[in-house]
């Protein structure tokens, strides 16, 4: 079923959290499902005032717990919150009633990502998380390709993210600095997309292993002042698929206009490609949405699948764990 073909009538939505993603992805969709009833929350006064400005007739609150109770079968929370806090939201969202998509990473560890699916579960909920690349219709094709030995025996694995990042704009809003903080880096932001792709076709590898770089360039914050990123702005990863030799490369690349997000494979008969994340006009494709609401929709009712997401997300989340956590030291400057 398609999430945006009458799964707006008697649904509740709430969008926690009213940032960049919830402006231009989230709310759009929400505001365009007929019958739907919709609520936000916002600590951020600015934030709640452009969330009242999008979406007219939505329930805004400050807190979770100010939300107004879910009364239809369908009702679906969007933590969208900075990531170092979704596994508490999600928790409290589960306790309300509520089913959730959890933007990525949806938790600190895959511990904690089980610690959570065991809590959905045991309250009849459904739980599922960012990034929805793996079920876009290009990875699809790419699974079938790759079952039906398309380009033969696997040799080669190549996944990128490269991107502006946060700071696309040549500076980050205050309510956005987090992501140059301690619990956030350009892994853990763009590494989902290209590990869960990854996941979804090939399964965990083998191993992998990270390099960071040590360039930790100020970033202007909008409002004035400057914030000093807590990790590097790239970050790449070598690692084996069976007799694949493999590579992820992620980096924020301020001074580089537009995203390149895909994924490569090599084989002894042939080479696939296909998206690690689909881009928009200036922003997220709006069918990300789109995916995300269906995945939800379909977990309620497809055990398998819901057991195949959580497995996948907690594959992806493994993989980040392994990157070393401790900023490396900048080099010194040669005069």
């Amino acid at each position: 079923m398609s999430a945006g073909a009458g799964a707006g009538v008697g649904a509740d939505y709430a969008l926690v959290g009213f940032g960049r993603i919830a402006e231009l992805l989230y709310a759009p969709h929400v505001r365009a499902l007929p019958g739907a009833r919709v609520s936000v929350a916002e600590p951020d006064a600015e934030r709640r005032a452009a969330a009242a400005r999008l979406l007219p007739g939505a329930r805004i609150a400050e807190r979770v717990a100010d939300l107004p109770a879910p009364e239809g079968a369908r009702r679906t929370a969007f933590n969208l919150v900075p990531g170092s806090a979704h596994g508490a939201v999600t928790r409290r969202l589960l306790a309300a009633g509520w089913d959730v998509f959890s933007e990525k990473p949806p938790a600190a560890s895959a511990a904690e990502w089980a610690e959570l699916s065991d809590l959905a579960r045991s309250r009849g909920r459904v739980l599922a998380a960012a990034p929805v690349s793996p079920y876009h219709p290009e990875v699809a094709a790419a699974r079938t390709a790759l079952a039906e030995g398309a380009i033969g025996t696997l040799a080669e694995v190549h996944g990128r993210y490269l991107a502006p990042g946060p700071a696309r704009r040549g500076h980050i809003d205050p309510h956005r600095a987090w992501f140059f903080g301690p619990d956030s880096c350009v892994l853990r932001d763009l590494g989902p997309y290209v590990l869960s792709v990854l996941v979804r076709l090939l399964g965990p590898p083998d191993a992998l292993a990270w390099t960071r770089n040590g360039v930790h360039e100020p970033v202007p914050v909008r409002t004035g002042g400057t914030v000093v990123p807590a990790f590097g702005s790239a970050a790449v990863g070598v690692g084996r698929w069976g007799g694949a030799v493999g590579t992820v490369h992620l980096a924020y690349r301020r001074a580089v206009p537009g995203a390149a997000a895909d994924i490569t494979l090599v084989g002894t008969g042939g080479t696939l490609h296909c998206t690690a994340d689909p881009q928009g006009e200036g922003g997220p494709a709006p069918e990300k949405a789109e995916l995300a609401l269906r995945l939800v929709e379909r977990a309620r009712t497809d055990a398998r699948l819901r057991a195949e997401h959580t497995a996948a997300v907690g594959h992806w989340l493994d993989l980040l764990d392994t990157a070393p956590t401790r900023p490396p030291a900048a080099p010194p400057v040669r005069k």
